[in-house]
């Protein structure tokens, strides 16, 4: 016997609570009892395919129970709710076109299918992740391009591993790292900045980072504001990047800084570990006056015996400035 207790569904809606304690075996069998109860409704035959997908890849995986849970909220109706279930059925089992055909005929939501494929990506399945990915820029309806950031910054972040993708991501991401242009998103077109990691703590009222509309190289361009803060700990924005022993890029940005208080600034700042393991780092220019755009440039060369995520940070600083970046480019230089 299985160690929970049924209760009768309420508005035809599978029991959650039932599902999380039973866990990933546990739920086909879950599925299966109470079909009988609700009716064939088209979120059960999701439901039961996304189940019987869980449970012959993932049979013992306590994440499953989560993803249920995260699936099921009741902000969907329960047709999408059914081809999203039947859909993340398709790309678990490694069916990615059938996946974008389910999803797309049901209407599904696209920031469910990003935040699933940050899950499944921070769970170590970069071709299920790429999946919805794909999936969420099939089907975004405004010029954000979110699905396709995430899928670009994945594929550059398995340049150097593409064979822990299947055939069909490892082909879409053979195309996208054959662009020898590194950085996602260098011009800030996505206001959500979802292809850059941000640096140092988040302070509501005192650091701000926005897209700025009015100003760039050519506009957009990524507004970073530190009011009223002394010297200290920096805030900026950057990205990883694999690289190989002996790869040279060039690093570029444009640069735009109005002075508020005392302030210094670390600009095209690269951080790798040297040969003895020891984290290592410098930046290509220092600016602490307010000055009009500028464009800036510097190479690197990766002195290593192994490959490395080196970091990329377009502008670090710290004090009290409002700092503009743009057009931001990592390009891989000939040999």
């Amino acid at each position: 016997m299985l160690p929970c207790k049924f209760r009768k569904p309420e508005n035809n809606k599978l029991p959650m609570q039932a599902l999380i304690q039973v866990g990933a075996p546990g739920i086909l069998l879950v599925l299966v009892l109470l079909l009988p109860q609700t009716g064939w409704r088209e979120n059960n035959a999701g439901w039961l395919a996304l189940a019987r997908s869980i449970y012959s890849t993932e049979p013992v995986n306590p994440w499953t129970a989560k993803a249920i849970q995260h699936l099921a909220s009741t902000g969907n109706p329960p047709r999408q709710h059914a081809y999203l279930g039947i859909g993340l059925a398709e790309a678990i089992q490694l069916r990615p076109e059938s996946a974008l055909i389910v999803w797309s005929k049901g209407g599904v939501d696209a920031t469910r299918l990003l935040d699933l494929g940050t899950v499944y990506e921070t769970r170590g399945m970069p071709s299920q992740a790429l999946t919805l990915y794909r999936g969420a820029d099939y089907l975004w309806q405004y010029p954000e391009n979110s699905g396709m950031l995430h899928m670009h910054a994945l594929c550059r972040r398995l340049r150097l591993d593409l064979s822990r993708l299947d055939e069909i991501g490892r082909n879409i991401c053979s195309d996208i790292v054959a662009d020898n242009h590194w950085i996602v998103d260098g011009q800030f077109a996505n206001s959500e900045l979802v292809a850059w990691a941000k640096l140092g703590e988040y302070q509501t009222g005192f650091v701000s980072y926005r897209s700025d509309q009015t100003t760039g190289q050519p506009p957009p361009s990524l507004e970073i504001r530190r009011n009223n803060l002394p010297l200290g700990k920096e805030n900026g924005i950057y990205q990883f990047v694999p690289m190989q022993p002996g790869e040279r890029v060039r690093f570029s940005a444009w640069f735009r800084i109005e002075k508020q208080g005392e302030f210094a600034t670390r600009l095209l700042y690269v951080g790798w570990q040297d040969l003895q393991g020891r984290a290592a780092g410098n930046d290509g220019a220092r600016i602490a006056q307010t000055t009009d755009w500028i464009f800036l440039e510097r190479e690197f060369e990766l002195i290593s015996k192994t490959p490395q995520r080196v970091q990329f940070a377009p502008a670090l600083f710290t004090g009290s400035a409002t700092l503009w970046i743009d057009d931001v480019r990592l390009e891989l230089l000939p040999k």
